[in-house]
């Protein structure tokens, strides 16, 4: 017809096609997400599995930076990590200084042979006897041995603390970046809802334009393909804030100390 030109076919079908090409893409993905789902939950290659979920359950972040933070050092696997390796050096500290104690032994003996017999050697003293000792042993001189292994415990001790300080500062950059990226992507999502009712109420005025021979049939189809673009880029802020937040959680460490009773002693 004349009002939709062999350009405009063409102009509209590359765009389709370059469409269905991204589409094959992202169908692969989908596949090698799912393949990697199965390995990661120790299922055979063959299964199959599906998300419980059809959409990405989005949900605005609520939680503040330094409660994050705050809470990384009650939580965070890195964090307690460091914790119980300076428990262990500080042990060890005491177990070296332990060397230069003496050694103090209580020994006792008691034997009872049941006879009746009271000739040769089945005599009393023999079937009935006891004894008590008492053992100490003073380390007087080891070469200094004991002295350096002190001093190569507190070398630890004080290089763990150091690598606590450096990690606490770490540890409190990597949450503020994935803090502030949660915060950007969030006003994408906020602005790109916007862009989306634009996109639809644009699409739709076009459409009527375009029944009432007011615009030519390209600007339907840019239109059309604009509105699409625009959701699914909103869908994309979507997975990038659900991602980043988990990323965050395991930063911190959230639902991970509580299953395995990490120091629950301590």
């Amino acid at each position: 017809s004349l009002k939709v030109k062999k350009t405009d076919y063409l102009r509209n079908k590359v765009m389709v096609d370059g469409l269905r090409m991204l589409l094959v893409r992202l169908r692969k993905n989908e596949t090698l997400a799912r393949s990697a789902l199965v390995h990661s939950m120790g299922l055979s290659w063959k299964s199959e599995v599906s998300p419980k979920q059809a959409e990405i359950d989005y949900q605005p972040f609520d939680r503040g930076l330094a409660q994050m933070i705050g809470e990384a050092f009650g939580t965070s696997p890195d964090w307690n990590k460091v914790n119980i390796g300076i428990i262990a050096a500080e042990a060890k500290v005491r177990e070296e200084k332990s060397h230069h104690l003496p050694k103090v032994a209580f020994l006792g003996n008691a034997n009872y042979i049941e006879n009746s017999l009271e000739t040769g050697a089945a005599t009393k003293s023999n079937l009935q006897a006891w004894s008590v000792g008492f053992g100490v042993e003073l380390p007087l001189f080891t070469g200094f041995r004991t002295k350096q292994r002190v001093a190569e415990a507190k070398a630890r001790l004080a290089q763990i603390k150091t690598q606590k300080a450096m990690l606490r500062e770490g540890l409190a950059l990597k949450i503020k970046s994935l803090f502030l990226k949660v915060q950007q992507i969030e006003a994408q999502e906020a602005i790109s809802e916007n862009a989306v009712a634009t996109a639809t109420e644009n699409r739709s005025l076009t459409e009527r334009a375009y029944r009432n021979d007011l615009i030519e049939a390209k600007d339907v189809f840019e239109a059309q393909m604009m509105e699409a673009m625009v959701k699914a880029r909103r869908y994309k802020y979507h997975y990038d804030q659900v991602s980043t937040v988990a990323g965050l959680d395991l930063v911190v460490g959230r639902d991970v100390l509580g299953p395995l009773d990490i120091l629950a002693e301590k």
